[in-house]
């Protein structure tokens, strides 16, 4: 083809191609990360027939400043925090859009907490609302607490870190060194929430002074306190945090624990306990109106503290013995305020929901006798790089 030909073919083909590119749109719907609030925590409070809602906000450009300082030298990242009051929750959320100068973004939410007097109004709203809305994710952390929840929210961690390394949204960090109240996360709590036989905890949020100063200023830091307790998708009651020292032992999460033996009064040895695996076999007496249980338990762990001339043997014994004390005490706490709290009545309607039926629908048949016997083996394994009699 000569090349005269050639070039009346392109010109066409390229005008051609310059008119599309005049049509493409390109990007000019987007939004520069500078123009957006992202939200980072929801609280919901009940007060007065009003709902009351609290938000989280962190800037980025602060969070990436903290992140890259030398430890102990990043300033403090500063935390907002806006609340919306509305007759209904979506009238509490449209109150805040109306002064939040920047569209709020819902899908960097990491936890969501509760108050006490919404916990006892009842949660169905919230659940339908948080996970009906596209943006908001389900695996974000879920706590109850009974203190101000904007409080919490402006609550910073140590050395001037971003607030997104706080419990509030990493609790699984302090858990793995200290074992205690598990947290939970959304989709875990809804799917247990709806259960008829099971009995949820969910984790109890405070602000707790006393432990920490910053030039001989008190701070308040955020912990994991006792529970709130729920059943058959209805509050029941509220887990004290004694409860926990042993409820922890049937808790397959457990991570690190710690155990101090006494012995007629006096510390014996303080050991660190990890993954225990408990079995609990429960049978049905409709006839009487009783069950009865039994709970076997295998932990291992290993010697931080030995405090007394003793052997290893009689050690693991003393710590089985404390064990089983602990998870007596939990479960009679919970007999006296009516909660399951050794999942008694989930282990049964698992095996035999007929029974469960008869038994647990409309009242509470447990009681100190239904848990017949805690069998617990302990196994130190680890005495540590100083050897003394223990370890022989």
């Amino acid at each position: 083809m000569r090349p005269l030909a050639r070039s009346r073919i392109r010109r066409p083909l390229l005008l051609l191609q310059a008119v599309l590119l005049l049509l493409l749109s390109g990007c000019w719907d987007a939004k520069e990360i500078q123009d957006v609030a992202y939200v980072s925590a929801i609280g919901v409070d009940y007060e007065d027939q009003l709902y009351r809602v609290y938000v989280q906000l962190i800037s980025f450009g602060n969070v990436a400043k903290t992140e890259g300082a030398t430890v102990g030298t990043a300033q403090k990242a500063p935390i907002w925090v806006g609340t919306g009051v509305g007759q209904s929750l979506n009238e509490a959320f449209f109150d805040l859009y109306g002064t939040s100068q920047l569209r709020l973004f819902w899908g960097h939410v990491t936890s969501l907490v509760y108050s006490e007097r919404f916990i006892r109004k009842g949660l169905n709203e919230l659940i339908d609302l948080v996970n009906r809305y596209r943006e908001i994710r389900y695996t974000k952390w879920v706590f109850g607490t009974s203190e101000p929840i904007d409080k919490l929210f402006a609550t910073s961690p140590l050395f001037n870190l971003t607030p997104l390394s706080s419990i509030l949204h990493q609790p699984g960090e302090p858990f793995r060194q200290n074992s205690v109240v598990v947290p939970l996360q959304s989709q875990r709590f809804i799917s247990l929430f709806n259960e008829p036989a099971e009995t949820v905890l969910l984790p109890r949020l405070e602000l707790h002074k006393g432990n920490w100063k910053m030039e001989q200023k008190p701070l308040g830091m955020l912990r994991m306190h006792g529970a709130f307790a729920f059943a058959g998708g209805k509050f029941v009651g509220t887990v004290q945090h004694e409860s926990f020292t042993g409820l922890r032992w049937l808790h397959s999460e457990t991570i690190r624990t710690p155990l101090h033996v006494y012995k007629n009064g006096e510390l014996v040895a303080a050991l660190v306990m990890n993954k225990p695996k408990p079995r609990l076999e429960c049978s049905a007496r409709p006839s009487e109106g009783q069950v009865k249980c039994r709970l076997r338990l295998t932990v291992h762990g290993s010697i931080n503290e030995l405090s007394a001339d003793i052997g290893l043997s009689a050690l693991e014994h003393e710590a089985a013995a404390a064990i089983e004390n602990q998870i007596r005490d939990a479960y009679q706490a919970g007999v006296k305020q009516k909660l399951d709290l050794l999942q008694i009545g989930n282990t049964l309607y698992k095996k035999q929901p007929a029974q469960w039926h008869e038994l647990f629908a409309d009242q509470f048949p447990l009681n100190e006798q239904s848990l017949e016997s805690i069998q617990v083996q302990a196994h130190i394994l680890f005495t540590g790089k100083y050897k003394n009699q223990a370890a022989r």
